[in-house]
C-alpha cells in the first residue's frame, strides 16, 4: 500500500501532507509565558525523592480529671471515682464507668478526709449523704494507708570559715 500511495505522489494525483505548524508559527502560544512550575524546574538540579521516615509510634492519648479536694490535675486512672446514682445514692466506682455523676478524688487521706468533712463530696452532687452513703465513705477512708508526713526542710548549712 506505501507503494501505491508513492507512486500516486510522483504522477501529481495525491498531494503531500502539510507539515505540521512549529511552536515559533503560532502568534497564540509563542506569547504566552511559561508557567512558574516550568521555569523552576527547567533551573532546578535534579533532586532525589525523599526517603521514607519509619513511622513514630503513635503517643495514645491519656484523660486527666481534677480531684476536688486538692485541685490537682492528674491521670484519670491515678484518681478514684465517686458517683451519684441515678437513684440519689452516693457510692464508690471503682471501675469509672457506672452510670452517673462523677467526681474524682486522690487516693490519699489527706484529700478524702476534708472532702467529706467540709462538704465537697455534697456540693459537687448536690446533694446530702445518707446516713449508710457516709458511712461506706468513712470505711474507705479508713482503709486508705496513713500518710507520711514531709519531712521538713533542712537548713542550709553555714560556709565554712577560711582557716588562715
Amino acid at each position: 500500500m506505501a507503494e501505491r500511495m508513492a507512486e500516486m505522489m510522483k504522477d501529481g494525483r495525491v498531494a503531500p501532507a502539510p507539515a505540521p505548524a512549529l511552536a515559533a508559527d503560532a502568534p497564540h502560544t509563542a506569547s504566552l509565558p511559561a508557567s512558574p512550575d516550568v521555569q523552576a524546574q527547567a533551573t532546578r538540579p535534579a533532586v532525589k525523592a525523599p526517603q521514607k521516615r519509619k513511622p513514630q509510634p503513635r503517643q495514645r492519648h491519656i484523660p486527666q480529671r481534677t480531684c476536688i479536694a486538692c485541685k490537682q490535675e492528674r491521670p484519670k486512672r491515678e484518681l478514684i471515682r465517686v458517683v451519684r446514682t441515678p437513684d440519689g445514692h452516693v457510692v464508690l466506682d471503682p471501675t469509672g464507668k457506672q452510670s452517673g455523676r462523677g467526681a474524682y478524688l486522690c487516693a490519699k487521706r489527706s484529700c478524702w478526709e476534708p472532702a467529706l468533712r467540709k462538704g465537697r463530696l455534697e456540693h459537687e452532687f448536690g446533694v446530702t449523704l445518707t446516713p449508710e452513703d457516709r458511712a461506706a465513705l468513712d470505711a474507705y477512708v479508713d482503709s486508705l494507708p496513713a500518710e507520711a508526713p514531709t519531712p521538713a526542710a533542712r537548713p542550709k548549712r553555714a560556709p565554712k570559715a577560711k582557716a588562715e
